[in-house]
């Protein structure tokens, strides 16, 4: 009920609840009826592919160095193939490049990859090339795998210390209960400096080794634009040569592209 000016109590409308209910289902019904609106997307062209590592590319890489999670670090490897173009035909980074990148460590409880970003590409020729592009193993899996150390022993020998303290005190103060030694307090500091020990090695987190000389893969996560540091020219095989000015044959064919 509602008061009026008079103090007067006036009912309210019984179907008031009723109709906001359906105002409510109209709402929604007047929802379905709408469509979802997708925005649209152009498609584009990659410019010249023989400038052009495109991004998905799988690259393989040698480590250089190894690899602990126990502290923030870099790494580096070698590219052991030459990676080609986006169409096949020209090698943009030469087999032997050196690839530098970081980890910054800190595995949590259960995890047993380590994820590392590539940062910078450098060829034998000097050409660097920015990839900020994640680790993965051969099948793509994002991080890096290893041998992990759980730390079993330092995380929960303490707990073994607290059990053996435990009843080690516990017998003494029984041995001690005829006499007028108190060994109540000396008890009490054992287990607590025991329980001490434990909550500090307790939350170790476990570590990670990956061992130079094994392969990794680089997923390039952009696509990487030589244009501005490489120029070609087209050069035909010598047959093809002899072809064209003995024979006369000027059939088309594919012709090679070289740096």
């Amino acid at each position: 009920a509602a008061t009026s000016a008079e103090g007067n109590c006036l009912p309210l409308g019984g179907n008031m609840m009723g109709q906001n209910a359906v105002n409510t289902d109209e709402q929604r019904f007047d929802g379905l009826l709408r469509p979802t609106r997708l925005e649209g997307s152009r498609a584009g062209t990659l410019g010249n592919r023989n400038y052009i590592v495109a991004m998905g590319t799988s690259i393989p890489c040698v480590l250089e160095t190894a690899m602990a999670s126990d502290q923030p670090g870099f790494a580096s490897c070698v590219i052991n193939r030459d990676v080609l173009s986006d169409n096949g035909r020209v090698v943009l980074m030469e087999k032997g490049t050196q690839v530098v990148g970081e980890y910054r460590g800190g595995l949590q409880r259960g995890q047993k990859r380590l994820f590392v970003l590539w940062n910078r590409a450098k060829t034998p020729k000097g050409v660097i090339v920015t990839l900020a592009s994640p680790a993965t193993d051969a099948l793509g899996r994002a991080g890096v795998d290893g041998h992990v150390d759980t730390h079993w022993w330092e995380r929960f020998g303490s707990a073994l210390l607290l059990s053996v303290v435990g009843d080690a005190t516990s017998y003494a103060s029984s041995r001690l209960q005829d006499s007028d030694v108190d060994a109540q307090d000396t008890a009490s500091a054992g287990q607590q400096a025991a329980a001490i020990a434990v909550e500090q090695s307790i939350n170790i987190p476990p570590t990670l080794n990956k061992h130079q000389g094994e392969l990794v893969s680089i997923f390039v996560a952009r696509d990487l634009d030589f244009s501005r540091v490489y120029s070609l020219r087209i050069t035909e095989p010598r047959n093809r040569i002899f072809d064209r000015a003995v024979l006369g044959d000027f059939s088309p064919r594919t012709t090679l592209v070289t740096k």
